[in-house]
């Protein structure tokens, strides 16, 4: 395998942190990472570009049985316990299956929305304020408040897309205070988005901008990144 192009290099970053690449091919790349400072740097990127996907959904706290697997598994009391543990795993195994072959089969009867496919983090460095996921198929879009606190009644956080050219697009109101807004993007603008520079939010008047174009500061931008 030829290390020294980019291309490779990128692509075995990303199976390394998504764990997979294993075996002697894990083992290989890992001894290369002390001396390749292109692979730590690869490995750096896919991180932090997989890390956003932890924003998207809420966290969920794992049933008791996936604490009792696991204190057997550390805990082993008798040989009992261990088929029981083997059992569960299988069924999980199998209920886990149906479960995804059920939604599937679910998805276009009860409408439920289709997993995004884009995700844009809004903020500075590390203290993420807003997270964006779009599926730019669909035009789903969901805006989620992170760490965004309710602002004075007189002011409101607008969002934008920034075409490749022309003025910027409002696409609504950014919710504060840990809320969560949905909304399907018309035709036109999913056009524009699938192409767009990035996102961008300023500081409006409430109801959004009077002018449909930004009046306030313009307080951050950030990407629309590929999942």
């Amino acid at each position: 395998m030829n290390y020294a192009k980019p291309e490779v290099v990128d692509a075995l970053a990303a199976e390394y942190v998504l764990g997979t690449l294993d075996g002697a091919a894990r083992r290989r790349f890992r001894s290369l990472l002390r001396d390749r400072a292109d692979m730590r740097a690869a490995v750096t990127a896919w991180e932090q570009r997989l890390s956003t996907l932890l924003l998207i959904g809420e966290p969920q706290m794992p049933p008791e049985s996936t604490w009792n697997a696991i204190e057997a598994r550390i805990w082993p009391k008798r040989k009992g316990l261990w088929q029981s543990v083997s059992l569960w795993r299988s069924w999980s195994a199998m209920a886990t299956a149906a479960v995804v072959v059920l939604a599937l089969w679910l998805q276009p009867l009860l409408n439920i929305p289709t997993p995004p496919d884009h995700v844009g983090v809004i903020g500075a460095g590390d203290d993420p304020q807003w997270v964006v996921s779009a599926n730019l198929d669909t035009g789903a879009l969901t805006l989620r408040a992170v760490n965004v606190e309710a602002t004075a009644v007189e002011q409101a956080f607008e969002l934008w897309m920034l075409p490749q050219s022309g003025a910027p697009q409002s696409m609504g109101l950014l919710p504060v205070g840990g809320g969560t807004v949905s909304r399907s993007l018309p035709p036109s603008l999913l056009a524009l988005l699938r192409h767009a520079k990035g996102l961008a939010v300023s500081v409006e008047p409430p109801g959004g901008s009077p002018t449909g174009q930004p009046t306030g500061a313009v307080i951050h931008t950030a990407e629309l990144l590929s999942l």
